[in-house]
């Protein structure tokens, strides 16, 4: 929220009911031209309940954008599931296929404008793609954790190790060539209400 206010547009707003400063309810009884939802919805018990209430947000006309793992895509026969990073057992309750996923968009009277085969993540830039961090999660153990924590187990946000990337040839290509062979595990359905 801070950088799009910085960018100039006053009229952003961010809810999570977790995090206090974005706790506002209130915000819920306004409408708005778009509403996004990046990782959210795999995370809740209804999803379809989810979806309903995110498309009572929108003005006429808005914009709905969900980005989630597609469970059409996801490998479920890896050799330890649980450090797939798109199941990311047990907080991910339901993993939607893109159909699933674009029949509940039409459940709520929404039409799809655009629709990604990535994660919003998954950007050209060095050690920005989810070959690359994805790999990385693989190479230190399988546990997506790595990606925000330091060995003694608290939260840091601290860049890979540089050791252990000079180590991981393929780990290093990653970082700099993933975003051109995607996996495809995620998307990203803009609807249109």
């Amino acid at each position: 929220m801070r950088f799009l206010r910085e960018k100039g547009y006053s009229n952003a707003f961010g809810y999570d009911p977790y995090v206090p400063e974005y706790a506002d309810a209130s915000l819920l009884e306004e409408r708005y031209d778009a509403v996004t939802t990046w990782d959210v919805i795999e995370h809740v018990e209804d999803p379809r309940g989810f979806l309903e209430s995110m498309t009572k947000l929108l003005r006429p006309g808005g914009l709905l954008v969900v980005g989630t793992p597609n469970a059409e895509n996801l490998n479920l026969n890896h050799p330890n599931l649980l450090s797939v990073p798109e199941l990311h057992q047990p907080y991910h309750r339901h993993v939607l296929s893109e159909r699933a996923l674009l029949h509940l968009g039409r459940e709520n009277g929404l039409r799809l404008s655009l629709r990604l085969h990535r994660w919003y993540l998954d950007t050209p830039y060095p050690f920005l793609n989810t070959a690359f961090l994805f790999g990385y999660v693989d190479a230190r153990g399988g546990y997506i954790d790595v990606l925000i924590e330091n060995t003694t187990g608290k939260l840091t946000g601290d860049p890979p190790s540089r050791g252990f990337l000079l180590r991981n040839p393929t780990l290093l290509f990653k970082a700099f060539f993933g975003y051109y062979f995607p996996k495809k595990t995620n998307m990203t359905l803009c609807f249109r209400r």
